[in-house]
């Protein structure tokens, strides 16, 4: 296989140009251009291939004579005028959405992380007391100075803490966090997957994760009104896909998360998680 390994990168750094290592499968093997995913001993039945990387199409090349495939993906620039457009857009809606996780987390202690681009009702959780220490996990690159600015101009920089990581949730530290909330989480293909082992990780035990998207439960349907079509067209440019109850159980079941899981439908389509021991199996 190591020969084989060699050979196929010197295949892969002649189709982009590129020079590249290819280290220990499975890995990925970063460029200007594009991430290369490999997967070793996998078949894929219908090879799609598309070399417009301009476009975004995921791009599928299985290379004859090797026990492994190359997948290609495009590595656009994200803007991030959109997602902070959305995060003004959607203050009314904060305070509704903060009512909703407070029923669910019933504390006023502990160290609340909010995950993800669409951060933005751990300011009001903070405002209400709804915590003991607030962090957000910020990525994709750039939003942090975002929330950085934020925190500043709420005059809470001294009490939100912002820190740049990655859907791996780099830097945040193994069963540190009493309550996760990830909005949009299931909607943004095009700018991340969202993981429940990485969220479940660092959850303490009886950690509670509030993790999807929605109004929530208590935002009144004037709120709703008001701000409806803007929120549709801002998340139409994000990249927003609908994902149904029976395909997020389905993900759900095929990932083997781990805990107490709950899905609700009301005012969204939202997963309640809650780290316990012994461990459960969800569903």
């Amino acid at each position: 296989m190591a020969s084989n390994e060699s050979k196929a990168a010197r295949t892969y750094s002649k189709k982009t140009e590129s020079s590249l290592s290819l280290k220990t499968c499975p890995c990925y093997v970063r460029s200007n251009e594009v991430t290369c995913k490999v997967l070793v001993g996998k078949k894929i039945p219908k090879i799609r291939k598309n070399n417009n990387f301009d476009e975004g199409a995921d791009f599928f090349l299985e290379l004859t004579n090797y026990d492994f495939v190359f997948i290609f993906y495009s590595m656009k620039p994200i803007h991030l005028k959109p997602i902070q457009e959305i995060y003004y857009l959607w203050e009314p809606v904060y305070p509704y959405l903060g009512q909703q996780i407070q029923e669910f987390y019933n504390h006023h202690d502990g160290n609340i992380l909010e995950i993800g681009p669409f951060s933005g009702v751990i300011f009001n959780l903070e405002k209400r007391n709804i915590g003991g220490s607030f962090f957000i996990a910020s990525f994709p690159p750039g939003m942090a100075k975002f929330f950085h600015e934020e925190a500043k101009k709420q005059k809470v920089e001294d009490k939100i803490r912002v820190i740049e990581t990655d859907t791996a949730l780099t830097g945040i530290e193994e069963n540190s966090i009493d309550l996760a909330i990830f909005r949009g989480a299931f909607f943004f293909p095009s700018l991340f997957k969202v993981n429940f082992s990485v969220i479940y990780r660092v959850l303490k035990i009886n950690g509670v994760g509030f993790i999807g998207g929605g109004f929530g439960k208590f935002t009144p349907e004037g709120v709703i009104k008001d701000i409806g079509k803007k929120s549709r067209e801002l998340n139409l440019q994000i990249g927003k896909l609908e994902i149904s109850e029976d395909r997020l159980r389905q993900d759900i079941q095929m990932e083997g998360t781990e805990g107490e899981i709950k899905i609700i439908s009301e005012g969204g389509l939202w997963v309640f998680m809650r780290k316990v021991l012994p461990l459960k199996k969800p569903f």
